[in-house]
C-alpha cells in the first residue's frame, strides 16, 4: 500500500486500504549514539546522532515530523548555550534547527550530570526528501558541555553507560 494509507476494519471484520487521517502517525524513526564524546569550544558538530534517518514523505502537502532528542552530559559550567539538530541531506542540503523546544539544565559547576534536550515540530515541505546524517551542533562559541554521553569515568555512579535518544514520529497532518 501507499505510505499515505492505513488499515481499517470493515464491515464483517474484512480489513481494507483507506486515505489515512489527520494526525495519523505513519512512522517511528528511532536512534541511538552511546560514545562518550568530549564536547568542542569551537562552534560547529559535536557529535553524529545518525547517518541513517530517510523519512518517506517530508515534501509539503505530506507528512510533519515530530522531534524528540535528549542528550545526556557532563557540564562545561555554561549558563547558557546555544544547540540544535543539523539534518544534512546526503548530496543536498543542511536544515538547522537551533534553539527550537530546547531544554538544557543549568548545573552552575562543572562535572555534574546534566542534560540537553529538543522537542519541536518541522512542517511539511520544510526538507527534501532523501536520506539524512543528523547531528548534534553549538551555533555560538562556547555552548558545549564538557563531555556528552559520561559514564563511569566521570563518575562512578553512572555504572551503564548514558546514550543519546533521538525519536522522529512521522505524521499525517
Amino acid at each position: 500500500p501507499a505510505s499515505d494509507k492505513v488499515l481499517q476494519n470493515t464491515s464483517g471484520g474484512v480489513l481494507s486500504w483507506i486515505d489515512a487521517p489527520s494526525g495519523v502517525v505513519k512512522k517511528n524513526h528511532h536512534f541511538t549514539m552511546a560514545t562518550r564524546t568530549a564536547g568542542s569550544s569551537s562552534i560547529g558538530d559535536q557529535f553524529t546522532i545518525t547517518s541513517a534517518f530517510t523519512p518517506l514523505l517530508p515534501t509539503a502537502g505530506n507528512n510533519d515530523l515530530y522531534v524528540q532528542c535528549s542528550v545526556p552530559t557532563s557540564t562545561d559550567g555554561n549558563d547558557f548555550t546555544g544547540y540544535g539538530l543539523r539534518f544534512s541531506k546526503s548530496g543536498g542540503s543542511d536544515y538547522d534547527f537551533f534553539g527550537r523546544g530546547v531544554q538544557y539544565a543549568d548545573i552552575q559547576s562543572s562535572a555534574h550530570q546534566a542534560i540537553c534536550s529538543q522537542y519541536f515540530n518541522i512542517p511539511a515541505g520544510t526538507i527534501a526528501a532523501g536520506t539524512y546524517t543528523i547531528k548534534l551542533r553549538t551555533e555560538s562559541t562556547s555552548s558545549h558541555h564538557q563531555y556528552y554521553n559520561p559514564n563511569s569515568t566521570d563518575e562512578a555512579r553512572l555504572a551503564t553507560q548514558t546514550q543519546t535518544e533521538l525519536m522522529i514520529q512521522e505524521w499525517k497532518n
